[in-house]
């Protein structure tokens, strides 16, 4: 076990009116690879760390002390790790190895102060099976877990592993012939039951009159066809599409953007309810156009040169207890000041590096629509913010939706710099909001990173703080609700 106590001194805690603020001591990562938050395991809140060839579990306790720091153990030295999913009192690990010259791809259960458990095997082969690229999602209570790649743009495999049973639950590997999944995968869900929820988009062709429209696939044990729907987009193009599933309700959710043109803004939006207990071939969407009053209250003086949203996305399906939802969009944009040499631009899932594309990145308001089950429009909102900042990925940007049982909170930073104010919108089931500021990160050495924290209970979230190569854990509590 190695310790590391000179890092890990005690933390400080902040009281504000309604909140507790607490943040760990500073870490240096600045030899490692990798880190994500897994949260309460039992009573120790636990950090991974990946570096490089060692792996490594921190732990905490409900303030962030310091508890201790151990080397995760596998058969062989060299492991490749997919992904992470933890559960109550212990933690899955899904990796890749080689030994003997075959080549495995197993899950290791984690107790809470990192000791082995078991491990599972999930697949065995000659090559070809490490050195692929993995995707790694869960279903929303973590029951299931599906790990899938992509090879040759159209081969698809599957893995489906049940955290309950702690075995593998199903596998399957699809051809979709003429296809390029890396282009087509617009969105892909795990549901509680195990089945695997995906939405394609065919024509990427930006200069095309119109697109053809999308497909949502179910693809589920011991079915070899799965079942397959057509989203006609009719005339109409898409900025941006998502898909959600409400598995209380049976219901698929797809959403997007849309546009008559291809261009970079959108009329307005589009939904289509789908019934899992009756699908059918195919779904033509529903359309909204976007108000006029919309349009002049982001815009302002500017709204007559406006046609509609410029460069929205969609950002956030959340759906209500009642089976409607809340849609959330988010302005969104990314250019580049140097085009000739941009390198790629580093996305939030690469934890901690910056970019080296000379970018600017913009995430500014957010516009809320909420639906009732039968499609009506309920309300929509417009949450102001304006968040810039350069070459480092925008990992500092956007929002993290934090969610209660009559509340919606949207917690973000007001501007992408050390010394800012952590500001939040709350909106209610009517769409009544108000802003508020939580607290001011000034003289806090914090740079809070909420695309990427973590709700840990119905009052309290974990949020990674990154200045250059320092890391800390902030741990923010709110009062129970009355």
């Amino acid at each position: 076990m190695y310790r590391f106590l000179f890092l890990f001194l005690v933390g400080f805690v902040f009281q504000l009116n309604a909140q507790e603020v607490i943040v760990s001591k500073e870490m240096s990562i600045r030899s490692d690879y990798a880190y994500e938050i897994l949260g309460p395991i039992d009573d120790n809140i636990l950090l991974f760390r990946d570096r490089g060839i060692d792996k490594f579990i921190t732990s905490f306790d409900e303030n962030l002390q310091f508890n201790w720091e151990q080397k995760l153990l596998f058969e062989e030295k060299r492991v490749k790790v997919y992904g992470l999913s933890p559960q109550d009192t212990l933690f899955t690990i899904f990796y890749g190895m080689k030994q003997d010259g075959i080549e495995y791809l197993k899950a290791a259960n984690y107790d809470k102060n990192a000791r082995l458990q078991d491990s599972i095997l999930l697949a065995q082969e000659n090559k070809n099976l490490v050195g692929q690229d993995f995707q790694f999602v869960s279903s929303q209570q973590r029951n299931k877990t599906l790990l899938y790649y992509i090879d040759n743009s159209e081969k698809f495999r599957i893995f489906v592993y049940d955290h309950q049973r702690d075995t593998l639950d199903w596998q399957a590997e699809y051809l979709f012939e003429g296809g390029n999944l890396y282009l087509d995968i617009a969105d892909i869900h795990m549901t509680e039951t195990g089945s695997v929820v995906m939405l394609l988009e065919k024509d990427h062709n930006k200069s095309g009159p119109k697109q053809e429209g999308a497909q949502i696939i179910i693809l589920e044990k011991e079915n070899e066809a799965g079942y397959i729907t057509n989203i006609d987009y009719g005339e109409t193009s898409m900025q941006s599409v998502k898909m959600s599933v409400d598995e209380k309700n049976k219901t698929i959710g797809f959403f997007g953007l849309y546009n008559s043109k291809k261009a970079s803004w959108s009329e307005g939006y589009c939904y289509k309810f789908i019934d899992l207990r009756s699908f059918t071939d195919v779904y033509i969407p529903e359309y909204r156009p976007f108000s006029k009053e919309l349009v002049e209250d982001i815009y302002g003086s500017d709204s007559k040169k406006k046609k509609g949203l410029n460069f929205f996305s969609l950002s956030d399906i959340i759906w209500r207890q009642d089976g409607g939802m809340v849609i959330a969009m988010e302005m969104q944009r990314k250019f580049s000041r140097r085009n000739s040499y941009d390198s790629a631009a580093r996305t939030t899932s690469d934890f901690y590096s910056s970019s080296r594309g000379w970018v600017d990145y913009f995430n500014e308001d957010i516009v809320l629509t909420a639906l009732h089950p039968n499609g009506e429009e309920h309300w929509q909102k417009i949450l102001f913010k304006k968040q810039f900042s350069q070459d480092d990925g925008g990992i500092f940007s956007s929002y993290f939706p934090f969610m209660t049982p009559s509340r919606l909170r949207l917690i973000f930073n007001d501007q992408i710099k050390t010394n800012s104010t952590v500001s939040e919108y709350v909106v209610n089931g009517v769409g009544k909001f108000k802003r508020e500021s939580l607290f001011s990160t000034e003289y806090q050495n914090l740079r809070l990173r909420f695309v990427d924290a973590l709700q840990i209970s119905p009052t309290s979230l974990l949020v990674p703080s990154q200045k250059n190569y320092n890391l800390s854990l902030v741990k923010i509590s709110y009062q129970e609700e009355g």
